[in-house]
């Protein structure tokens, strides 16, 4: 195991990669909780404009850290033998 690697309670190695990738995900959905509390509670129509300013803060982090997992999973899909598409080439049924 090197140092770049996190070792969970479980003995399992995880990598920073996805420690990354769960930690941008969460403070992106975060943000849209904030925005969605702004709107909800009704901050906008007690504080004005500065809660819209929070609403547009919160949506810019959201995206902003939220593009972060998305590219991860996109590039997973694309990469040759994942997903439901890929085959199997070592596949050793007999023919029918």
């Amino acid at each position: 195991m090197s140092a770049n690697d996190i070792t969970l309670a479980v003995g399992k190695p995880m990598s920073q990669e996805l420690v990354l990738n769960i930690f941008c995900a969460a403070v992106a959905m975060a943000g849209v909780a904030v925005a969605a509390w702004v709107v909800v509670s009704g901050q906008i129509g007690k504080q004005g404009l500065d809660a819209v300013f929070l609403a547009v803060v919160s949506l810019a982090i959201a995206l902003m850290f939220g593009l972060i997992p998305l590219n991860a999973l996109r590039q997973a899909k694309l990469k040759p033998g994942r997903g439901k598409d890929a085959r199997d080439t070592d596949d050793k049924r007999p023919a029918e």
